[in-house]
């Protein structure tokens, strides 16, 4: 946001720089700003949470990094009052990473999309179409109104090599060829 009084009109000043991190942490006022919508950010609130070293989230998120091209993310956290199993549901940049289940109170995820759809980017609002966008949303939300999980940090994943170490891993070994 800048301000451009008079005419002509000149910048006096500008109030934030929208540059999101490769990385963001709960503990970093610097990165309020890019736990973008659907979390807990009064004063009150981040008290309680931060004495966790996390920000509550509400039943539907979306945190924004930099960059767009990118194979995935890293997102670790919580799950808040002793809630069972949860099951997230994430995007980025609008292409669909499937569900999660996390059944552990704290939690480390490596996200992915399924398929890169750059078809998906033009249906976020023009300012966050040059960074990576991920959506959470609770899957199996009951009938609760409070916060059932909570994030410490969302990272980008940098190393292709990990997520396709991870697919490689995941497929057994081809026995060796006969003649």
């Amino acid at each position: 946001m800048k301000f451009m009084p008079g005419v002509p009109n000149k910048r006096i000043s500008r109030r934030f720089d929208f540059t999101p991190p490769a990385a963001i942490s709960a503990v970093d006022d610097l990165h309020l700003p890019y736990f973008y919508r659907g979390f807990r950010l009064r004063q009150v609130d981040l008290t309680e949470s931060r004495s966790r070293d996390c920000i509550s989230a509400r039943i539907e998120t979306m945190l924004v990094l930099s960059g767009t091209d990118n194979p995935g993310v890293l997102i670790a956290g919580r799950l808040f009052r002793g809630g069972g199993p949860l099951t997230l549901q994430f995007s980025i940049n609008g292409a669909d990473c499937g569900k999660h289940v996390i059944h552990d109170e704290e939690f480390e995820l490596k996200v992915a999309p399924h398929s890169l759809q750059p078809e998906m980017q033009p249906r976020l609002p023009p300012p966050l179409q040059s960074y990576t966008v991920i959506e959470i949303k609770v899957a199996n939300q009951a009938s609760h109104s409070e916060p059932q999980f909570e994030l410490a940090s969302a990272r980008l994943n940098l190393t292709q090599t990990t997520v396709a170490a991870s697919v490689a891993t995941a497929q057994p070994a081809a026995p060796p060829l006969s003649e």
